[in-house]
């Protein structure tokens, strides 16, 4: 049987009520893919849970090197096993995103697919705060493992009952469409007040109205000036949260806001139709109140074209993006 590995620090088993039980996260999801045929594999990493040897300099984030070469190890072990195909795939969020990238850097032969969520990032300042809004809950030390909620298992309302945000829904794909990248948002805006965050998600809609979260990406205005990253990010929007970079908004003009959602692989069914809604605050993040509520524009329009560009790549086409 294939098997799918998640390697964490959380701890692969926990003790309660006398027994053993599960103690790793994304049990929902494991599961799901048990009753599919997967073997399901979880390991404690070096110096953590059942796990011996020493975590190095760095502590939990550090050690790159031997946590590298240590999943390089399992993941060739796993593969040689009895009841193994010897087709070796990792999932899982958060830290147990990131151990998947460590993973497919060693390029261990038998590692064929990895489905990190919530651990990319470019530098781990986007960690902590991301085009200028910051993640109180990360920065109070709390575990942020609910950054993707799997909308499969439990689907978002009907479009027409959610009344939160500006909606934008496309009419219905006329194919099956693969999206496959860095999706990016460029908005035309203008508020009352004299800053403003703005928070995109993009979704996939079926026929019955029910949305999956495909990505989404957040900027706070008076950070929207760009730079040429000092890093290669594939030419994507970057910001430096600079405080020199800082400008903030004038009252009832407009301003142009462009930056990156999420990078997603996400396989769009013929008939579904893609939605993109525009909020300004989300929970978690560090919004601060306005008082008196601000009014806030976007503009769609010969000098302010808002829009999304989507890394699409259509069947048999090869790569190209679209942007509604």
């Amino acid at each position: 049987m294939p098997v799918i590995l998640s390697a964490t620090p959380y701890l692969r088993s926990v003790e309660k009520d006398g027994k053993i039980v599960p103690g790793f996260t994304d049990q929902a999801l494991f599961e799901a893919l048990l009753k599919r045929g997967y073997v399901i594999a979880i390991l404690d990493m070096r110096g953590h849970g059942a796990s011996f040897g020493t975590v190095y300099a760095g502590g939990l984030w550090g050690g790159g090197d031997s946590k590298r070469w240590d999943l390089y190890d399992v993941i060739e072990w796993l593969a040689v096993q009895s009841w193994s195909t010897g087709k070796i795939g990792m999932a899982g969020c958060s830290y147990v995103g990131l151990t998947q990238f460590w993973a497919a850097n060693a390029m261990p032969p038998h590692l064929k697919a990895i489905v990190p969520c919530g651990g990319s990032y470019f530098d781990e300042y986007s960690m902590l705060r991301n085009n200028g809004i910051a993640q109180v809950a990360v920065l109070a030390g709390m575990d942020q493992r609910v950054w993707y909620a799997n909308d499969v298992l439990h689907p978002s309302p009907p479009v027409d009952e959610d009344k939160d945000g500006a909606l934008r829904t496309t009419p219905p794909l006329r194919r099956d469409t693969e999206l496959t990248g860095y999706p990016v948002a460029t908005l035309w805006i203008s508020s009352t007040a004299q800053d403003q965050d703005f928070f995109v998600y993009l979704e996939e809609v079926d026929e019955q109205g029910a949305s999956t979260l495909i990505s989404e990406g957040l900027l706070r205005a008076s950070a929207r000036a760009t730079r040429e990253a000092p890093f290669e990010n594939e030419g994507l929007p970057w910001h430096s949260g600079l405080m020199r970079d800082q400008a903030p908004l004038t009252p009832g003009a407009p301003a142009k806001l462009e930056f990156a959602l999420f990078p997603a692989a996400h396989y769009l069914r013929k008939g579904h139709r893609i939605r993109l809604t525009i909020n300004n605050y989300d929970q978690g993040y560090d919004t601060p109140k306005i008082e008196p509520a601000p009014t806030v524009s976007v503009y769609h329009d010969a000098q302010h074209p808002s829009s999304i560009t989507l890394p699409l790549i259509a069947a048999a086409q090869g790569a190209s993006t679209l942007s509604q």
